[in-house]
């Protein structure tokens, strides 16, 4: 080793002698910079192995620290596996089935089908009903061949439209007052084709096809009085045998009585009643009470007043499909109780 003295003097004769430059090469013999970049690398490594040896220290004393405390959190280490177990049960069973909020939505779905079924079948039952135009035809008597039109719609029952069209007429045709007792609900039959057209039906049950839509249909009803099936009357125009009183004639027309029930006595019993049919062409029966004595005028007479037909309508009386004249009494054409005369109007 030299002393710092002999340093000194070194430096010292060389600055005197040489100057100022040698004095700037002497101390760069070190050569610092390369010495300090080749000793940053070991620096480097020392500090990143001791970053990494500090980390495994910090993980042993980690193990250390969870091996002494192992016996505090073995029960939290089952907990947790069961917490697992208990995620992978729940795990799989959502793979199985669908899970609790699509179960919900489902459900929820479900119930909304539900309620919009009964709607959507509410608006395809509630489709538009056909409109009618009903035509009432008269042959009561006071309007014999007028008519009333109405519409109606297809669900509507007939007879609720009846009392409407009965008053129209009575106005219309101004009825007198001893007919209109005729003009109610119960004394007047609505009748189609022949066949009658009870109260309750509607328009939609009498068959009528409907080739276009929106098409208004056109029904023709007849009106009649329904008293064409009346109890027997008598029309004899003479009297009851059974208490020899006058029996009254349902025509007003007077028909002198036979000449046996004017000296009527127990010697000389009255003419035997029979009660025969008037039958119609749609079939409706009209009973009468006739004697031998009756001519077949009377009985067209009386036809023509429970039809509500005028005075002078053309009736044909026949029997078993032959013309009877209307000057033919009843016991000229061997008739018994219970037969059938056909009237053709």
């Amino acid at each position: 080793m030299v002393s710092s003295d002999s340093d000194d003097d070194f430096f010292n004769m060389a600055g005197s002698d040489a100057g100022e430059p040698v004095l700037a090469v002497a101390p760069v013999a070190p050569v610092v910079p390369k010495k300090t970049a080749t000793e940053t690398v070991p620096l480097e490594l020392e500090s990143s192995s001791s970053e990494s040896s500090r980390r495994s220290s910090r993980r042993g004393s980690d193990r250390s620290v969870s091996t002494e405390s192992g016996s505090d959190e073995s029960p939290r280490r089952k907990r947790r596996k069961m917490g697992t177990d208990s995620s992978s049960s729940s795990s799989s069973d959502a793979e199985s089935g669908p899970d609790d909020e699509e179960q919900f939505f489902q459900e929820l779905l479900r119930a909304r089908t539900q309620s919009v079924e009964p709607a959507e079948t509410a608006t395809t039952s509630t489709v538009p009903s056909p409109v009618y135009r009903v035509r009432f035809q008269s042959q009561l008597e006071g309007t014999l061949g007028k008519s009333v039109q109405v519409k109606v719609i297809g669900t509507r029952p007939l007879g609720t439209v009846l009392p409407s069209v009965l008053s129209a007429l009575v106005r219309a045709c101004r009825v007198p007052q001893v007919l209109q007792g005729g003009y109610t609900e119960g004394a007047v039959g609505m009748y189609r084709g022949g066949a009658r057209v009870l109260p309750f039906m509607n328009c939609n049950s009498l068959g009528v096809v409907q080739e276009f839509e929106n098409e208004v249909l056109e029904v023709d009803v007849v009106l009649r009085a329904l008293n064409l099936e009346t109890p027997a009357s008598d029309v004899s125009g003479g009297q009851e045998a059974t208490n020899g009183t006058e029996a009254a004639a349902s025509v007003p027309v007077p028909v002198p009585a036979p000449a046996t029930a004017a000296s009527e006595s127990p010697g000389n019993p009255a003419p035997a009643l029979m009660k025969i049919a008037l039958l119609s062409a749609d079939n409706r029966r009209l009973y009468v009470k006739v004697h031998g004595g009756t001519p077949c005028s009377r009985l067209l007479e009386y036809y023509r007043m429970e039809r509500g037909l005028p005075a002078g309508a053309p009736l044909q009386l026949r029997l078993d499909d032959e013309q009877v004249s209307p000057e033919t009494h009843i016991s000229e054409l061997d008739l018994e109780d219970g037969d059938v005369l056909e009237i053709a109007e």
